[in-house]
């Protein structure tokens, strides 16, 4: 957690974080619960090493799952602007991205691109993001930070 004078910004791929029994783009790819909670536990370590205050998160399929989370890990604050597509039968596609805040998060939204901004480089048309990034406003003490959380 961060001091006073500092806060600390993480981003992590949590690598097709879907919990049992959804299963990622296939119905074989499904944790078993031992898997989930080993994978859990992992990522549990691997952050409370980095301590950050705030953490971009890539590959979130249980976005329910993944803010309870979070939270049990002190990230009070928790934002998506996206949901996965559900194919059926508990298979998962087209993960969202997410912020996990030990601060609390204003306000947030969805980045689209201003077409009027990209008409003096001619007859161009911006590729589509793969996610919906998020651009939030997160207050830390008597600041307030603008963060744009995106998968490239």
């Amino acid at each position: 957690m961060s001091n006073k004078n500092c806060i600390t910004f993480a981003t992590a791929n949590l690598f097709n974080f879907v919990a049992p029994p959804g299963a990622y783009y296939d119905f074989e790819n499904i944790y078993s619960l031992d898997d989930w909670q080993d994978k859990l536990t992992w990522t549990k370590s691997q952050l409370e090493q980095l301590a950050p205050d705030v953490i971009g998160l890539q590959e979130v399929f249980s976005i329910e799952k993944t803010k309870a989370f979070f939270t049990t890990m002190g990230y009070q604050y928790f934002a998506s602007v996206d949901t996965p597509h559900i194919e059926g039968d508990y298979i998962y596609s087209h993960p969202v991205v997410a912020i996990a805040s030990r601060f609390p998060i204003e306000s947030y939204e969805a980045v689209t691109f201003d077409k009027e901004t990209l008409n003096p480089f001619g007859d161009f048309s911006a590729p589509p993001f793969s996610r919906k990034p998020i651009r939030a406003i997160i207050v830390p003490l008597s600041l307030g930070i603008l963060l744009f959380m995106l998968r490239i």
